[in-house]
């Protein structure tokens, strides 16, 4: 290849670098207000975006709503907030919303009505569940998606020393929408990782548990008081990854982060009973990745932060090889803060939901239908 051969390929690729991803349509939730972390984002089963963001320099649970799949944003309505939660998550359960976080030594939950035609201090209950331990990893889960008066919720949550690598996982479960709650039943200890709940594919009894014992991630299938045995997922991550899973019919995906910070992940084609060996969706790093995942309509979805200043994102319909991944989405070149979330939409559509300096919090329409087979030729971001 003669010399301007490669002067042009270079300006080309470097051109290249500097545009924006065309796939990707950014909007903000908000230029009026100051809008900060925590960034949860959940999809109702009317359709609707809801997203929890910490609103002005108090940082209180607000909530913004989108009915035109994230296009536009309208403020909602402010939580009651506690104070220094360690983790917030918002999920959508029958005709119910529910925001919950770690408060240390206590698990705060609160429920408010998702028919958008209600009024912005519809809460239904609040509630803190003490803990006799420090909490070190909680997740929720509304198994069923039907439109309920009070639906079901599970709970599950690990305690332990920070110091310690040793922890107990506990069980809780609700038939009112967390009203009341069952007494916490002790499901595993030893040395166990982040753990996530899930809801169940439709027409199935069990609620998808994901968390790491002894170094692996494991699956376990969650029904009220009944439990599956754990299956053994060949992802290899410490105890402190932030692991995920997610569904689509009977294909199941589950990601967590190496030691070394790999986005990694694995597949099942059988409901999470077994998996295929680990894949890496990002390479090495030096900085934390923050992954989310979620699958619908037909796609999964993972983003996760590249270095200190790339938010990346990439879909697949089938996540157990990685040609079945698309290329990376750069959905923000700019420096990220807390943790992005990420939603399936129709048409095989991904939304994230993120915070960058300044106030700002935004939204990221991934519109282009990415071609799942492609393989790309450089190194994984």
């Amino acid at each position: 290849m003669n010399r301007l051969v490669i002067g042009t390929l270079c300006v080309v690729l470097l051109a290249g670098c500097g545009k924006d991803d065309p796939a990707v349509k950014r909007f903000t939730l908000s230029s009026d207000q100051g809008l900060y972390p925590p960034t949860c984002l959940t999809r109702t089963p009317s359709g609707d975006l809801v997203a929890l963001v910490g609103e002005g320099e108090q940082r209180t649970f607000t909530l913004f709503r989108s009915e035109t799949e994230g296009r536009s944003w309208s403020r909602w309505c402010a939580l009651p907030t506690p104070n220094d939660p360690a983790e917030v998550d918002l999920i959508a359960g029958g005709n119910l919303l529910i925001a919950y976080a770690n408060l240390g030594r206590s698990i705060w939950i609160a429920t408010l009505q998702a028919d958008p035609e209600a009024p912005g201090d519809s809460l239904v209950y609040k509630t803190e569940l003490p803990s006799e331990a420090p909490i070190r990893s909680l997740s929720m889960a509304a198994p069923s998606m039907a439109d309920e008066t009070l639906p079901e919720l599970l709970l599950s949550y690990q305690t332990g020393d920070p110091a310690d690598s040793l922890r107990e996982m506990f069980l809780r479960h609700s038939n009112d929408g967390g009203i009341t709650w069952s007494e916490a039943t002790s499901i595993a200890e030893g040395v166990l990782g982040d753990v996530c709940l899930e809801r169940p594919a439709e027409g199935e009894t069990y609620t998808n548990m994901i968390f790491s014992r002894d170094r692996f991630l494991r699956w376990q299938g969650i029904a009220s008081v009944r439990r599956t045995s754990e299956f053994e997922i060949r992802v290899r991550v410490p105890p402190e990854s932030p692991n995920r899973v997610a569904h689509l019919g009977n294909l199941m995906a589950a990601v967590g982060v190496s030691s070394r910070n790999q986005v990694v992940a694995a597949g099942s084609t059988n409901k999470g009973r077994n998996w295929e060996v680990a894949i890496a969706l990002a390479r090495d790093s030096d900085h934390p990745r923050h992954p989310d995942l979620d699958g619908g309509f037909g796609r999964f979805w993972v983003t996760y932060l590249s270095g200190d200043s790339l938010l990346m994102a990439r879909t697949a319909n089938d996540p157990r090889y990685p040609k079945r991944w698309s290329r990376f989405i750069w959905v923000e070149k700019t420096e990220c803060l807390g943790w992005p979330s990420i939603v399936a939409l129709p048409d095989s559509l991904g939304g994230v939901l993120y915070a960058v300096p300044g106030g700002k919090v935004r939204f990221a329409r991934l519109e282009e239908s990415v071609p799942v087979m492609y393989r790309p030729r450089t190194t994984t971001p």
